[in-house]
């Protein structure tokens, strides 16, 4: 995983020093030398983007400036913010300099925090914290102005989300008159990156707009490293707006994103709340269904969480020394989840996709029974279903494949094809294997289920029923007396005249495997693979 170092913030108390000019430090030794500290801060070319020949600092996102913010908090009972510098360095530059009073010799804490302000913006004097004409940079999309103990995501939104990005530490150390080597100290995110993005492109530029409504991860306290507070945000994109319409590859399918979220995570992983999605449609004469995504989207800091579904976050004598690093590289893997992951009971569409909910703006074909195990892929049974006889004639046709209907059906139309059919005998001799085929589209292939494909539909039965009734299509018969439904299957023996159906048992129970007549009408149901 590619590192971005930083080696950022040198504490050091530069020697003794007066309350003189810069021209008058030469003459060391002075009462108010321990007053004085010197921080230096040095940034590597890498913390923006790769320019690892460069000792410059990094470009910022265009329009922007990178602003670091340095605290430093006495630890009494009550901490009272004792220092506040901020600094944005020339582009040119190799290294930020913070030079600052601690009269005091105590325990302290550094608080630490970088992030892009508009490149316009300048210092006026505020009170922040409690610390009087600190000399302040007007906040952008993070408000620091009651100190990085309180940090609140701001109303003002990037319209590229990588202007976002921010990265925090904290570190203790004691002032003393002796010298103290701090630990190197490494800046990483408070963050997480949460992408929601469209599966289906066709579908995608049916919609011009997505507005999230959600509860936002709103305060985070870089000295605790600590989510302290949420509020419900709306945040919408549209028209490349937050990565609106670029393309995303989650799970290995190219997504289109419907938006790009910075949020605030804590140490701790943790879930998000119900995420509604409503839609703005590009056809303003028509309505796009609003989604709620269910609570469950992981909350990782550090981590980007792609989300897509079909759907339409020691020095020298007296001297302090703190080495920093920014880490600004994403932890690896991303995180990627379905929002429409494969499941029994799922409405299956003429499109080839699917859903939990009913997606009424597309056609349904079927319900899903079998899932496979790339979750991925599976079996659908038809909304419909007849009674029919499983053929008209006594004629032994060699089917006796137990677990692929759709084998079987290739050996019936083989057998009518063959010499073994001396009555010339066509798939009408054979209803049930005909109403399936008949409903073969050109696009898709449906055949009479072979036994154990029916035991599996059966074993599945009240949820494939459920959304039957969603529907309002003929569900599955599982009354014991009456619920016979033809296999693809010839009996095991006299085949010429009889074939194997199974009678589904309600409440999901196991199915009974009956040999009956052929000439016999039972129900019939279609399966498709997908």
């Amino acid at each position: 995983m590619k590192k971005y170092h930083l080696y950022l913030w040198i504490i050091a108390l530069v020697g003794l020093m007066t309350s003189c000019s810069q021209d008058e430090t030469d003459a060391l030794q002075t009462a108010n030398e321990s007053n004085r500290v010197t921080l230096t801060a040095a940034l590597p070319a890498d913390f923006v983007q790769p320019q690892p020949q460069s000792r410059a600092l990094p470009t910022a996102p265009s329009d922007y400036k990178l602003r670091c913010i340095l605290e430093i908090w006495d630890t009494e009972a009550t901490p009272a913010l004792k220092v506040r510098k901020e600094i944005c360095p020339a582009a040119s530059a190799t290294q930020i300099d913070f030079s600052f009073e601690l009269s005091t010799t105590g325990t302290y804490k550094a608080l630490l925090w970088a992030d892009y302000i508009n490149e316009n913006y300048t210092l006026s004097s505020t009170e922040i914290a409690g610390l009087s004409d600190v000399e302040h940079y007007k906040d952008e999309f993070y408000i620091t102005k009651n100190g990085l103990k309180a940090v609140e995501a701001g109303v003002s939104i990037p319209s590229l989300p990588d202007a976002w990005d921010a990265f925090y530490a904290s570190a203790e150390f004691t002032k003393a008159s002796t010298a103290l080597a701090i630990p190197k100290v490494t800046l990483t995110r408070p963050l997480m990156k949460l992408t929601f993005a469209e599966k289906n492109a066709e579908r995608f530029a049916s919609c011009s707009k997505v507005n999230v409504t959600f509860d936002r991860p709103s305060k985070f306290d870089v000295a605790t490293g600590t989510v302290t507070a949420t509020k419900s945000s709306g945040i919408s994109a549209g028209n490349g707006w937050l990565n609106n319409g670029t393309d995303i590859t989650i799970g290995g399918q190219t997504c289109k994103t419907l938006i790009c979220l910075y949020l605030f995570a804590g140490a701790t992983d943790g879930t998000m709340g119900d995420i509604k999605l409503a839609f703005t449609a590009t056809d303003n004469t028509k309505t796009l269904p609003t989604v709620t995504i269910p609570a469950g989207i992981p909350v990782k800091r550090n981590h980007r969480i792609n989300a897509a579904g079909n759907l339409i976050g020691e020095p020298g004598s007296d001297a302090v020394t703190m080495t920093v690093d920014i880490n600004s590289d994403w932890a690896k893997p991303d995180e990627e989840i379905d929002m429409n992951p494969l499941k029994v009971g799922n409405y299956y569409y003429a499109d080839g996709t699917w859903s939990t909910v009913l997606d009424a703006n597309k056609t349904c074909i079927g319900i899903v029974f079998t899932v496979n195990a790339d979750g991925k892929s599976g079996k659908i049974v038809s909304l419909d279903e007849t009674n029919l006889k499983w053929s008209t004639v006594n004629k032994e046709t060699g089917i006796s494949n137990t677990s692929d209907g759709a084998a079987n059906m290739t050996a019936v139309q083989a057998w009518i094809a063959s010499d073994a059919n001396t009555d010339n005998n066509t798939l009408a001799d054979f209803p049930a294997f005909n109403w399936c085929i008949n409903k073969n589209d050109g696009s898709r292939t449906w055949y009479l289920p072979a036994v154990e494909e029916l035991k599996i539909l059966a074993q599945n039965a009240d949820n494939v029923n459920t959304a039957l009734t969603t529907l309002n299509k003929t569900t599955l018969d599982t009354n014991e007396e009456k619920g016979y439904y033809w296999s693809s299957h010839e009996g095991n023996s006299s085949k010429q005249n009889y074939a194997k159906s199974l009678i589904f048992k309600a409440n999901n129970g196991a199915s009974v495997e009956v040999v009956a007549e052929k000439k016999t009408e039972y129900k019939v149901r279609a399966i498709s693979v997908f």
